[in-house]
């Protein structure tokens, strides 16, 4: 029975070979609150580059700051359903995931029409100096994704393409908000075109990296089991 039951040497060998110190996963608070301190490190850089809306009096303190808090907070909780998703048997149901992004969305549309009500934008084409508020906001959201992405890596989401779009589509609602604080536009068709479309964006570079981490997974698993 002994025998049977013994690990043969190679086995051990290649057992010990493929071992490596793991360190803790810190905590989820914890893990969001870096994301946070990214977000919040780059609100004084855009305002001090770009500085605050001109029609930001106009636009009042709720619409202005409060919208913005919204969505920093909303786009918050569904990069902290990310960095869930990261840990194998923790993540939210599909259900709870897809309800986040259709009310994250819904916020960003809330938001922008508030905005058109109470400055009553004039219908402009929505291509004008639309590409530059799209490339400003991606821009700002990079830096936050980029540590999003980092944090879910360290962990093993099993539904990486999961974790790769909350993440995105949270940074870049933050992204919306932050960038909201310094464009005056108000009309309907360049908030939606550009504003909301940055954020569909971020969204679909955060699902790319997730697609791309599960295919990394897809390659190394019939080498391993070759070897």
């Amino acid at each position: 029975m002994s025998e049977r039951t013994s690990v043969p040497d190679e086995l051990r060998a290649a057992i010990a070979a493929e071992m490596r110190e793991v360190r803790p996963l810190p905590s989820e608070p914890r893990r969001l609150l870096w994301v946070a301190l990214c977000a919040a490190a780059i609100v004084p850089a855009v305002l001090l580059l770009a500085g605050l809306r001109s029609n930001a009096g106009a636009l009042g303190p709720i619409l202005l700051w409060g919208a913005t808090a919204a969505q920093v907070v909303a786009g918050l909780a569904i990069v902290g359903l990310a960095l869930r998703e990261a840990i194998p048997g923790e993540g939210a149901s599909g259900g709870t995931k897809a309800l986040a992004l259709i009310v994250g969305g819904g916020l960003q549309v809330i938001a922008s029409l508030g905005s058109s009500l109470r400055l009553g934008g004039l219908p402009t084409s929505p291509f004008w100096h639309g590409e530059t508020c799209a490339a400003f906001e991606v821009g700002i959201a990079i830096p936050t994704l980029a540590v999003t992405l980092l944090l879910v890596a360290r962990a093993y989401a099993v539904r990486p393409r999961w974790a790769g779009v909350l993440g995105g589509a949270g940074v870049g609602l933050i992204a919306d908000g932050i960038w909201r604080l310094v464009c005056t536009h108000s009309d309907l068709a360049h908030l939606f075109v550009w504003h909301t479309g940055a954020v569909v964006l971020v969204a679909l570079i955060g699902l790319a990296a997730g697609a791309l981490t599960a295919s990394q997974r897809a390659r190394r698993v019939p080498h391993r089991a070759e070897s």
